[in-house]
Parts: C-alpha cells; structure tokens; sequence
C-alpha cells in the first residue's frame, strides 16, 4: 500500500511541476527525475517507519534477554 502512495507521489508531483512550472515544461526529464526521487524517498522512509526500526527493536529486546544454555 505504501508503494502505490509512493507512485502516485511520483506521478503526481510530474504532473503538478510539468503543468504548474515552467521550467520543467520545457525540462520534462528533470519533472520525471524530482518525482522519482520523491517517490524513492517516501517508499525509503515509510519501510524505515513501518518495518525495519519495528524489527530492530525486537532484535534488540531478543539480546537483552538472558540466553539458556544448552546441555
């Protein structure tokens, strides 16, 4: 779900500087590249927010806890 946001980030931020800017009606690769960049930066913080600080967390919980020793 959060890479259809980070897609419609992507396209929508071309569309807004392609009509809206007129610097980058003439520069459209420049539009293509910011929303690209947009979009990779949303995904990029996103997965950081939802899935990878939760999961360092839990791996940090999983060392504090004292291991058994195996006989």
């Amino acid at each position: 779900m959060t890479s259809l946001l980070g897609f419609a980030i992507n396209v929508g931020s071309y569309y807004v500087l392609t009509h809206y800017v007129p610097y980058f009606e003439a520069h459209k690769i420049l539009a293509l590249l910011t929303g690209v960049v947009l979009g990779f930066g949303f995904n990029f913080l996103t997965a950081r927010l939802l899935v990878f600080i939760p999961y360092e967390a839990e791996l940090l919980e999983e060392e504090r806890r004292p291991h058994r020793r195996r006989r």
